[in-house]
C-alpha cells in the first residue's frame, strides 16, 4: 500500500505540516490537565503492512511510519517489527495504546473498534489487504482512539469490495451534526474507490481530514470515525454494494487463493468474527477500512466565528462559497451542504457551489471545531446575458472631417447601467455618456460614437455585476476619396480639355492624384474607351499608355472606393510617318500638356501590369538586360552576381548552363541574379536565359577567366 498523503499535504499546504517527533503540542491544546509528555505513543498510523514509508523508503518528517508496527521501530523505541498477537480484535473498551506498542504511556489511553474484527492479513503475494472491518449488513461500525487534546489530520483508506465496482464508503468524525431550521445534517464525507480500487484521497487534498479532539474530563480526548454504506439509505450505492449468490466462496472451497474481486472477502474464518460465505449473498454490505493515518497539525489556528453573505447568481454560475470566519488561514475543517441540491449543488469538501436551476435554497458552512454551521441564501437568476444591436459600423468622415453613430447594448437582470463602455483606441473612436433606459424584461445602455480620425478600433460593452461577459463591435472611421486628377509624368494634371497625341506604336507615361492625401482606399482602376486605339496598364502610382491605331480614345482614372469619382484624358493616336530617304522618324511626339520628343516616352508597361483590355503586352516592348560584362576575371573562390531586369513584364524564369569548364564553377540563379563562383583555374562558359511573363527570351553568354 503506497499511502504518502502526508508527503503530499506538505508540499501543497502551507502551515499544514504535520509535527515531527519531540515538538511540543500548542499550549491552547494543553491544559493543565492533559498530560502530553508521551504524546508520540497515542498515534497509530496506518493498519496495513508495508515498508515504503515516503516512496523512497524514508520515514515522512512527524511520522514515524506508515506502518502502525514500524512506527515506533523508526523512532529507535521498539526493537522488532514482528506482528502483535490478535492485533486484528481490538476492542475499545478493552484494547489500550500500551497493548499495541508493548510499552507503558503516560495514560493508558483506549483505541480499538467498537465491535470484535479479525487480525488483517495479506493475501498470497501481498498485493492485496484483506478487510480490517467488513459488515455483512451494511451497519455502520467506528474506530475510536484516545489522544491528546488538539487538532489532528487524519487520512482514511477504504475500499475494495467487489470488483468492477465503483464503491463508496461513508465517513463521519465524532457523530458530528448540526440542526438548520427543522433539518437536521450529519457532517458527512463520500469516498468512492473507482473499479473497486483501493481509496486513497491522492486526488483531493480535502480528503486529509480535520479531526478536533477536546478534553473528555480525563486528560485525553476521543477520535472516532464511523464507517457506513446503507445506513444512509441510498439507493444509487446499493449495487455497488451487494454481493451476489456465488460469488462468495470459503475458504476452504477455494482451490487456490483469490487476490482481489468479491471471493477475497476475508470471510474471518478461524476467529470469533467468523462468517459464512452463503450468509452474505444478496446483502449490501458496509466498505472495509484498509487503513486510517493520524497526525497532529503543527500550530493550529481557529476560527471565532463563521458567517456568509448571500449569493445572488445566475444558473450555471460556479464559485466557491466565499466565509467569514474572523481568522485569516484557519486550519479547522470546513464542510458544506445544499438544502436543496436541484438548486444549488456544493461539494461537501471544498465548498464549490454550482448554480443548477432558478429558484432560492439555502447552503451551510459547517466549522467543525466551533461546531456551528452558518446559513447563506442563494439566489439563482436567469442567464445573465448582454448584446450589442451592430456588429460592424462604418463611420464615414464629412467634409468638416467629422461622423458620429449610435450603438446600443441589451441586458437582462438588472434595475441599473451595469454596462462599462470601452473603445481599443481612444485616438480613432470617442464614446460618449451612456444613456439608461430600464425595460420589464431587458434594459438597454446606448452610447453615441465620434470618430476623431482614420482607423479602426474595437467598442466593448463589458457587464461589470458577473465575470467577463461582453459584447463587441468593430468600428471603422473612413476618410472617403473626395477628387481624382490625371498627371503627365513629370507630375502635372491635365486641363480638362487636355488631349495626349501620340503616334502609334508609341508609349507615354501617366499618374493621377487622389485627394486628400489621407484617404482610407486611394486605390484606382484605368480602363480605355477603344483598346484598338489605346490601351492603359497602371496600378496606383501610374500607368502607361501603348498607341495602337489611328484614333482617338478616352482613358478614365475610377476610384476603388467610390466609382462615381473619375476623371478622364484624351488620346489622340496619329499613324506613323513613312521614314524619308535617310531612313529617318519623320519628328517628335508632343501632347496638349507640353511638347515633348521620343526620348521622354516610356516604352514599356510597369513591371507585372496587364493591359487593361485583356490582351498581352507585345514581346517589342518588354526589355530584358543583364548587368555585368562578357568577360570577367576571377580569382579562386571569389564570386561574381549578374543581376537581371525586365521592363514591360515580370520575370517568369531564370536559367543557366555551363557550356565550358563545368568543374571550374559553381553557379546559383535566382528571378533577381545569377551567382557564379570560381573553384578552379581555367576558363569557363556559362549561357544564361532570361524568359519574361509575356513569352520574351533573352539568352546572354558570360565567360569566367580564373586566375
Amino acid at each position: 500500500m503506497q499511502k504518502n498523503v502526508f508527503k503530499r499535504i506538505i508540499a501543497v499546504s502551507a502551515g499544514m505540516a504535520v509535527m515531527a517527533a519531540g515538538i511540543y503540542m500548542p499550549e491552547k491544546a494543553a491544559k493543565a490537565a492533559v498530560d502530553t509528555s508521551d504524546w508520540q505513543k497515542s498515534v497509530v498510523i496506518d493498519f496495513g503492512v508495508t515498508k515504503d514509508l515516503d516512496g523512497e523508503g524514508n520515514p515522512i518528517p512527524g511520522l514515524a511510519s506508515s506502518d502502525q508496527i514500524q512506527l515506533k521501530q523508526a523512532l529507535g523505541e521498539i526493537e522488532t517489527a514482528e506482528p502483535v498477537e490478535g492485533r486484528g480484535n481490538w476492542l475499545y473498551e478493552s484494547t489500550t495504546v500500551q497493548d499495541v506498542y508493548k510499552k507503558e504511556a503516560a495514560v493508558k489511553q483506549k483505541m480499538g473498534f467498537d465491535r470484535v474484527v479479525p487480525a488483517g492479513i495479506t493475501t498470497a503475494g501481498g498485493n492485496y489487504f484483506k478487510d480490517w472491518v467488513f459488515s455483512p449488513d451494511g451497519e455502520e461500525y467506528s474506530f475510536s482512539i484516545d489522544l491528546p487534546v488538539g487538532q489532528y489530520y487524519v487520512a482514511v483508506y477504504t475500499g475494495n469490495k467487489t470488483a468492477g465496482h465503483d464503491n463508496t464508503t461513508f465517513v463521519r468524525f465524532n457523530d458530528e451534526s448540526f440542526k438548520a431550521g427543522s433539518a437536521d445534517y450529519a457532517v458527512t464525507y463520500e469516498q468512492t474507490s473507482a473499479g473497486g480500487g483501493q481509496f486513497y484521497g491522492a486526488t483531493k487534498t480535502e480528503l486529509v481530514y480535520v479531526v478536533d479532539v477536546k478534553d473528555n474530563g480525563e486528560g485525553y480526548g476521543t477520535l472516532k470515525a464511523s464507517f457506513s454504506d446503507a445506513a444512509l439509505n441510498d439507493a444509487s450505492h446499493e449495487a455497488s454494494h451487494k454481493i451476489k449468490a456465488g460469488d462468495v466462496i470459503n475458504a476452504s472451497e477455494q482451490e487456490e487463493p483469490d487476490t482481489k474481486g468479491v471471493k477475497s472477502i476475508d470471510l474471518y474464518e478461524g476467529t470469533d468474527g467468523a462468517i459464512n460465505g452463503a450468509d452474505i449473498a444478496d446483502k449490501v454490505v458496509t466498505a472495509r477500512l484498509n487503513g486510517i493515518e493520524i497526525a497532529p497539525v503543527q500550530s493550529p489556528v481557529h476560527a471565532n466565528k463563521i458567517a456568509g453573505t448571500a449569493v445572488n447568481a445566475e444558473v450555471g454560475y460556479k464559485a466557491k462559497i466565499a466565509l467569514d470566519n474572523g481568522v485569516q488561514d484557519i486550519t479547522d475543517r470546513i464542510s458544506y451542504y445544499s438544502a436543496d441540491p436541484s438548486v444549488v449543488s456544493v461539494d461537501v469538501y471544498s465548498g464549490e457551489a454550482e448554480a443548477k436551476a432558478i429558484g432560492s435554497t439555502t447552503v451551510y458552512a459547517y466549522n467543525a471545531y466551533l461546531g456551528k454551521a452558518a446559513a447563506i441564501e442563494y439566489n439563482v437568476i436567469p442567464e445573465r446575458q448582454v448584446s450589442l444591436d451592430k456588429s460592424e459600423i462604418t463611420l464615414v468622415l464629412d467634409d468638416d472631417g467629422k461622423a458620429s453613430g449610435e450603438l446600443t447594448a441589451t441586458f437582462n437582470a438588472a434595475s441599473s447601467d451595469v454596462i462599462e463602455w470601452k473603445t481599443s483606441k481612444d485616438d480613432v473612436v470617442k464614446i460618449g455618456t451612456a444613456q439608461f433606459a430600464a425595460g420589464s424584461g431587458n434594459s438597454t445602455s446606448k452610447v453615441t460614437l465620434e470618430a476623431l480620425k482614420p482607423g479602426s478600433a474595437t467598442v466593448t460593452a463589458v457587464r461589470t455585476d458577473v465575470g467577463e461577459k461582453i459584447a463587441e463591435c468593430t468600428v471603422t472611421v473612413v476618410q472617403p476619396v473626395k477628387t481624382i486628377a490625371i498627371t503627365d509624368g513629370s507630375g502635372n494634371e491635365y486641363a480638362g480639355d487636355a488631349v495626349i497625341s501620340i503616334k502609334s506604336g508609341e508609349t507615354c507615361n501617366i499618374g493621377c492624384i487622389v485627394k486628400p492625401e489621407d484617404a482610407t482606399d486611394k486605390s484606382v482602376e484605368y480602363s480605355t474607351s477603344d483598346a484598338a486605339v489605346a490601351s492603359v496598364w497602371g496600378d496606383g502610382s501610374g500607368a502607361v499608355i501603348t498607341a495602337a491605331g489611328a484614333g482617338e480614345a478616352i482613358i478614365t482614372v475610377t476610384s476603388k472606393y467610390n466609382s462615381e469619382i473619375k476623371a478622364s484624358v484624351k488620346v489622340a493616336v496619329t499613324a506613323q510617318p513613312e521614314p524619308d530617304k535617310g531612313g529617318s522618324d519623320s519628328g517628335n511626339t508632343s501632347n496638349q500638356g507640353g511638347s515633348k520628343d521620343s526620348s521622354q516616352n516610356v516604352t514599356t508597361p510597369p513591371v507585372g501590369q496587364n493591359p487593361t483590355d485583356g490582351s498581352t503586352a507585345p514581346e517589342s516592348t518588354v526589355k530584358i538586360s543583364l548587368s555585368g560584362k562578357a568577360s570577367t576575371k576571377l580569382s579562386v573562390k571569389k564570386a561574381v552576381t549578374f543581376k537581371v531586369k525586365v521592363k514591360g513584364s515580370a520575370v517568369k524564369k531564370v536559367s543557366y548552363k555551363i557550356k565550358s569548364g563545368k568543374k571550374l564553377v559553381k553557379v546559383t540563379a535566382s528571378k533577381k541574379s545569377v551567382k557564379i563562383k570560381a573553384k578552379k583555374r581555367g576558363t569557363a562558359k556559362v549561357v544564361i536565359t532570361v524568359k519574361a511573363k509575356n513569352g520574351a527570351t533573352k539568352k546572354f553568354t558570360r565567360t569566367i577567366k580564373i586566375k
